[in-house]
């Protein structure tokens, strides 16, 4: 799906993009573009970082985000990945998305989903508001202080893009951060990604859900055994993007329990 990182300086959102990128299978062409590089996608075979030149004199002309979003696209990518949308860029960004690109994403200075809307269809990035429905997910990171662990960083909010009404755009916060009990729990809006990841690979709601129910028990066992070194995790998502029976079996999961069975459709 197509995910943008919101959240202020230094509230991780960087770092959540490169550990979500573990998830993609290593033979996709994967473009990321930056002004800066920070991103390390060193374990796919197909990746190619490019990097903003900003023009250094009057008369220089310097490569920025948006040409380099825009060549992108006519270098075959599976997926692009901006590394900080700021500009003209976020409606190329987004243009990815609609011919098909899915699994792009990008990181965007905001404090909440709804604040993301607001500035992604303001100055000076005008992100046409037709677009947005392109987007399925915000994702948002915060920065707390707690009084025994110091400064801690938290994903407090996922938004789902669940269209438009007019003009509108149409958001329903699925996920909520509880600080008192520092977990994210579930909220009671509806989920609507999981029919459109269905249509897009032509599986059954319920064939995704239980998908997602084998992907989840994988993280538990992840955590359960320790595996939490950077190549430990891309060698088990690696694994499972090749022979996921074979690696729920390796790892003592029977993921055919009732208990973990999603409801019937």
């Amino acid at each position: 799906c197509n995910i943008l990182i919101a959240g202020g300086s230094g509230s991780g959102k960087t770092t959540l993009l490169n550990a979500l990128t573990m998830f993609i299978p290593h033979y996709e062409r994967v473009i990321t573009i930056e002004d800066t590089l920070e991103l390390n996608f060193d374990f796919l075979k197909n990746w190619v970082a490019l990097e903003a030149n900003p023009s250094l004199t009057e008369r220089a002309e310097g490569i920025d985000m948006q040409v380099l979003v825009e060549n992108s696209l006519r270098m075959r990518p599976d997926r692009v990945i901006v590394g900080e949308v700021r500009g003209r860029e976020a409606e190329t960004l987004f243009v990815a998305m609609d011919i098909g690109l899915n699994g792009s994403m990008g990181t965007i200075h905001s404090n909440n989903a709804k604040e993301t809307t607001i500035r992604l269809c303001s100055e000076p990035m005008n992100l046409p508001v037709r677009m947005f429905p392109l987007l399925d997910l915000i994702v948002v990171m915060n920065r707390h202080y707690d009084k025994n662990r110091g400064l801690v960083r938290r994903v407090t909010e996922v938004g789902e893009v669940a269209g438009l009404e007019g003009d509108v755009v149409q958001m329903g916060q699925i996920y909520r951060w509880n600080a008192r009990t520092d977990t994210i729990s579930r909220t009671e809006y509806p989920i609507l990604l999981t029919e459109k990841i269905g249509r897009r690979c032509g599986l059954t709601k319920r064939q995704v859900d239980m998908e997602i129910v084998k992907r989840k028990l994988v993280l538990e066992a992840m955590l359960k055994k320790g595996i939490r070194m950077k190549n430990d995790v891309i060698a088990i998502f690696q694994e499972y993007h090749r022979d996921p029976d074979s690696l729920l079996s390796k790892l003592g999961i029977r993921e055919t329990g009732p208990a973990n069975r999603p409801p019937r459709d």
